[in-house]
């Protein structure tokens, strides 16, 4: 098991070993996926692929199109506007989009949410790419457990638990 508990260089040192013995990645791709948030960052699971493997790492679009709609209204014509721009990776257009929403008489929250999904996007831009943009033909989507997470547990353990 990997559980650690404030001990991350520890925790990374150990998943790296194991991946090291376990595993012939050299000259494999590793796809990698998380929301980005605080010890999720791409930067720390690109430097868990082991040496002469390469990763790529993909923004959890799920996660990234929630906080879209959590900021511009899960209904708004905006929002349907800025999550095509994100699936067709058009940052000109969620440029527009974000700047016609901020236009509007907002609140301080509204102001601040928005520009918390402005930085979020402009950190995570390049890691939005989908694997075929990215030149993986055969690759249409990265799965997310915690989108399944349901359907596990129950299946596994009869108790249909989810995440919170």
């Amino acid at each position: 098991d990997f559980l650690s508990v404030g001990h991350q260089g520890r925790l990374e040192a150990r998943l790296s070993d194991y991946l090291d013995r376990h595993y012939k990645l050299a000259g494999q791709t590793i796809f990698l996926a998380s929301d980005a948030g605080p010890g999720y960052e791409p930067a720390k699971l690109l430097s868990l692929v082991p040496q002469g493997a390469h990763g790529e790492y993909f923004l959890d679009r799920y996660h990234c199109l929630q906080k879209i709609e959590h900021t511009l209204g899960r209904h708004n014509e905006l929002a349907m506007r800025a999550i095509k721009a994100v699936r067709h990776h058009d940052q000109a257009e969620i440029t527009i989009i974000l700047d016609t929403y901020e236009s509007q008489n907002l609140t301080e929250k509204q102001a601040d949410d928005l520009m918390r999904l402005r930085k979020y996007l402009q950190r995570n831009w390049r890691y939005i790419l989908s694997p075929q943009m990215r030149g993986f033909k055969d690759i249409h989507l990265i799965g997310s457990v915690e989108s399944s997470h349901r359907a596990f547990t129950y299946r596994m353990k009869k108790q249909g638990k989810s995440w919170t």
